[in-house]
């Protein structure tokens, strides 16, 4: 991108020769508004990796402490009215709530890195992403560690905040294409 907008701003600077004030006046703004929407998009972005992140370490505490308060927090993720609120969210949580249950597992770790993002609308974004979950389990334990790797497809919806600390609120709306990768 950075590439791209050097080469516009050096023919901007070879059309200013041949162009009215009118017309450079016009090709400013332009940039301005190109230059805003990439700042958003970075942003956005940003805030996408970040809730990647936040929202797999609100499914570990889960695994951790199991009470109400750290559901809600990792339910806070998703959108309520998106299918991924009942069938993918509600998996996790169980699947949480069973480790947390489970007396040989110390703790869930996970791992996210984000593959690749599409914005399908100006709220939304298709994001291509792997997951890692790391069961780790009590020295002594009969039970082995284990791991599994996922390939996973999200559609995550940005709403602006009246937060000040951030300009979106990021949230899950589906969970597409789940694909274990392998496992240990």
């Amino acid at each position: 991108i950075s590439d791209d907008i050097h080469k516009i701003v050096t023919s901007v600077e070879d059309l200013q020769n041949s162009l009215t004030q009118e017309q450079i006046s016009g090709l400013k703004s332009d940039f301005e508004k190109l230059s805003e929407d990439i700042l958003s998009i970075s942003s956005r972005t940003n805030k996408l990796i970040l809730t990647s992140d936040e929202s797999y370490n609100a499914l570990s505490n889960i695994t951790s402490y199991g009470d109400d308060e750290r559901i809600e927090n990792y339910n806070a993720y998703f959108n309520a009215e998106g299918s991924a609120y009942e069938g993918y969210r509600a998996e996790q949580v169980t699947y949480a709530k069973g480790l947390n249950a489970n007396e040989d597992v110390s703790n869930l770790r996970i791992d996210v890195s984000v593959e690749e993002y599409e914005q399908i609308s100006p709220t939304k974004f298709k994001v291509q992403y792997e997951v890692t979950f790391r069961e780790n389990t009590y020295w002594g334990s009969d039970r082995p560690d284990s791991m599994k790797h996922y390939s996973k497809e999200a559609v995550v919806a940005f709403e602006s905040t009246n937060n000040p600390d951030k300009d979106y609120d990021a949230q899950i709306i589906e969970i597409n294409n789940v694909e274990l990768l392998y496992e240990e």
